[in-house]
């Protein structure tokens, strides 16, 4: 499997985690925390949407994202208010753009491996 599958592996928005509860826990200490995991304070449903934002990718925007996975013309209006909102409130641009540089590095690090590998 490579670097980059791993990372979108690890994207699944099937499910949200959510960190403990206890901010003195060990665990937290050793955990290096990325801007596009889920933010303390954020739903489910608004991280999910987040998700589904950043997949989108370079060209993404509320708009189109929200018409891709809205398909009742009656609720996308709505739900592009309520993303708008939470896209604001969550800096879902920043987080997305964060990722972005991400994925890049993964690439990079995995195109350096395969060169390696064949010289």
């Amino acid at each position: 499997m490579s670097i980059l599958n791993l990372a979108n592996k690890d994207s699944n928005t099937d499910s949200c985690k959510t960190l403990p509860d206890n901010e003195n826990s060990p665990l937290l200490d050793t955990m290096v925390f990325e801007s596009w995991e889920k933010l303390q304070g954020e739903s489910c449903l608004a991280f999910n949407a987040f998700c589904a934002f950043r997949d989108f990718g370079p060209e993404r925007n509320i708009k189109k994202v929200v018409s891709s996975v809205e398909h009742d013309t009656a609720k996308v209006d709505r739900k592009y208010r309520t993303w708008r909102i939470w896209s604001a409130q969550f800096h879902w641009n920043k987080r997305a753009s964060d990722y972005d540089k991400y994925i890049d590095k993964l690439c990079l690090a995995e195109l350096h491996i395969s060169v390696d590998l064949n010289t």
